[in-house]
């Protein structure tokens, strides 16, 4: 991209703690009517986790990528549609969150199964994405 491109862009936005700063400037290229080209013969090596592995939480990732999406949502399509994707996700992860509660009482009187840490990390993340949605994850915000 040449410098004078990312001069009018105002470079990455960084309203962006980790995840979505590339749409967003994808986005915001194309607002300004340039090309976004996709070249699929090219082969770009990512180290995953480099950033996000660092961080002890499972539940980090997911968590961040709702915060991004939701942060593109509040600066490209306003305040309505942010607080509504925030709500989707409360709907989502309460229901989630209730039926690994009920399958956790299904395999209790058996022992819990062996998928008891699996359903424990599941609980986690959806307890966490509720937590999210209500606002009350204080390490997304900066």
């Amino acid at each position: 991209m040449k410098s004078e491109v990312v001069q009018r862009l105002g470079g990455f936005d960084r309203r962006y703690l980790i995840y979505g700063e590339d749409v967003d400037l994808c986005y915001r290229l194309h607002r300004m009517d340039l090309q976004v080209y996709y070249l699929g013969s090219v082969v770009m090596m990512h180290r995953h986790g480099a950033s996000s592995g660092r961080q002890k939480r499972t539940y980090f990732t997911a968590v961040m990528q709702k915060e991004s999406r939701y942060r593109f949502l509040l600066a490209h399509r306003g305040a309505a549609a942010a607080v509504l994707y925030r709500l989707i996700w409360l709907s989502a992860g309460t229901a989630r969150t209730a039926a690994g509660l009920l399958a956790t009482a299904a395999l209790a009187p058996v022992g819990g199964g062996r998928g008891g840490n699996a359903l424990k990390r599941y609980l986690a993340r959806s307890a966490h994405t509720v937590s999210w949605s209500l606002g009350l994850e204080r390490w997304t915000l900066r």
